[in-house]
């Protein structure tokens, strides 16, 4: 029998409901590279797009795998993903069980105490899969494989694994993510009319914001990346294989080197691809010349997302972001006369935040909207602490009381609000900023929907901007259902349509 690696995509949550299609499950195929270059086969299960999923698993278990892994973001997919692992452990118990991802990795022994889970994969996989496969397969040890430490965890009467992989030294070593193990044209959401696959091509971040992940997982200010001349050639074989029209970067920070990035967008130009950036800072593009900001345009860069976070001085120091509302601003002004979309991240709920410092914040985030009819807000997100972070430590003090289970990190997300220190009043208008943030821009427009969804949306952003610039709670219940109801179809994916 010919045995599979099974890797198992859960659905994730509100934010990949925004897009008209589901994104790529890129972090679980970039997971298995090596596995896949030496030939070992593999199975995916997407929960999202597959409503006969736990048929799906029986099938391939039926078939015979060497092990069942997935992954999950802090949030709802926990709960989605553990569920898909207990399904794996219902039809045969025996069967090794991993997760991975950025929750997991930083609080490795509590997801161990899922009964669904066997192993943690902490960090990045590609040598992990790898060595637990070898392990499955050819019974090579995990503890004297040099490319992986392997730490053992008793939970009750078992005995199980954290396995971390060693540095890879060079990142152009790796082959392509194979993208070839799904259908691709599944994972292609559409921005204004173009189809666009996630790719990326660093990890990490050389900032150090004091609420992010990346300083925990790995390391501070660490940011690595693919070779220029990598990145060109997979994006040529992207394009001539799937006949792609555009890419998301979906790095954290994109132009961690503005010389490679520069030769990578002139390829793209070359091309002919449209592009989005998910992840760069404010400071990155202050330091951008016109020049350059010229080739983006004409190269096709149709938006820019950049973490602003709060327009509080004492808010952006606490959280250690080297940014301020005036240079924000100077940004704005500057992208104006390009076509590029400039997308800003926001975010409230912070410990020892005033309302003066949420009104600041609103402010801020009302004059980019007016100053650059281009210019788009994130939903408002709610600070919520990722384990041993700076923030989390901070959090601590001020009565959060982190959750005792992996599962139940699950009701803890950016559009939750858990946090202690908020109070019903400060709930309810967070509430609002949330919702009433979806709305106030040309957000719904922007994405795939009916034409009479599209219309309601539009027709509620007068009082949408209204209830935001006014930090004004809903007035009736039935308008927050009608804009409940608008967003629900409007930010639909084509897929459940």
């Amino acid at each position: 029998m010919n045995k599979s690696i099974l890797l198992l995509q859960s659905k994730i949550g509100a934010w990949d409901e925004l897009k008209s299609s589901y994104s790529i499950p890129l972090s679980l195929l970039q997971s298995v590279v090596l596995a896949h270059k030496q030939g070992y086969s593999i199975k995916l299960v997407d929960q999202r797009l597959d409503h006969n999923w736990k048929h799906s698993i029986e099938t391939a278990i039926s078939e015979g795998i060497y092990w069942a892994g997935t992954s999950a973001m802090c949030g709802p997919q926990i709960l989605h993903s553990l569920d898909m692992l207990a399904h794996v452990k219902s039809i045969d118990s025996s069967i090794p069980t991993v997760i991975g991802g950025k929750h997991a990795s930083l609080i490795p022994e509590i997801a161990l105490k899922e009964p669904s889970i066997d192993i943690v994969m902490k960090g990045d996989a590609e040598l992990s899969a790898l060595a637990l496969t070898e392990s499955v397969s050819i019974n090579r040890s995990l503890y004297s494989n040099p490319t992986v430490r392997t730490m053992d965890v008793p939970i009750g009467s078992k005995l199980k694994k954290v396995i971390t992989q060693t540095h890879l030294t060079d990142l152009n070593s790796l082959p392509f993510p194979p993208y070839e193990l799904v259908d691709v044209n599944r994972y292609q959401p559409k921005w204004k009319g173009h189809r666009i696959l996630d790719v990326f091509t660093s990890q990490g971040c050389p900032n150090a914001c004091n609420f992010c992940y990346n300083p925990v997982v790995y390391g501070r200010q660490v940011w690595r990346s693919f070779s220029s001349d990598f990145v060109k050639s997979l994006l040529t074989h992207l394009k001539d294989t799937y006949n792609i029209e555009g890419v998301w970067f979906v790095d954290d920070e994109f132009f961690g080197d503005l010389s490679r990035a520069k030769l990578i967008i002139e390829h793209i130009k070359k091309l002919d691809l449209v592009f989005q950036v998910q992840g760069t800072a404010i400071n990155t593009v202050s330091g951008m010349s016109n020049d350059y900001l010229a080739l983006l345009d004409s190269a096709g860069l149709t938006q820019m997302n950049m973490g602003v976070e709060s327009a509080s001085l004492s808010i952006l120091k606490m959280v250690c972001k080297r940014s301020d509302p005036n240079l924000v601003k100077e940004v704005n002004r500057k992208l104006k006369p390009f076509s590029i979309v400039p997308w800003y991240y926001f975010m409230t709920g912070f410990p020892e935040e005033t309302k003066a410092d949420i009104e600041q914040t609103v402010n801020l985030a009302m004059t980019l909207l007016n100053e650059n009819p281009n210019a788009r807000i994130s939903p408002f997100a709610c600070f919520s602490p990722y384990p041993n972070t700076p923030m989390y430590r901070l959090a601590l003090r001020y009565g959060f009381k982190p959750p005792e289970t992996f599962s139940a990190w699950a009701k803890f997300a950016t559009d939750n609000i858990n946090n202690p220190w908020i109070t019903k009043e400060r709930f309810n208008l967070i509430n609002t900023l949330q919702f009433t943030s979806l709305f106030v821009d040309g957000k719904p427009e922007d994405r795939l929907g009916s034409f009479m969804m599209q219309l309601l949306a539009k027709l509620y952003r007068p009082i949408a901007r209204y209830r935001f610039r006014n930090l004004s709670v809903f007035g009736s219940s039935l308008e927050r259902r009608l804009g409940f109801f608008i967003r629900d179809r409007t930010m639909k994916p084509d897929n459940d349509r």
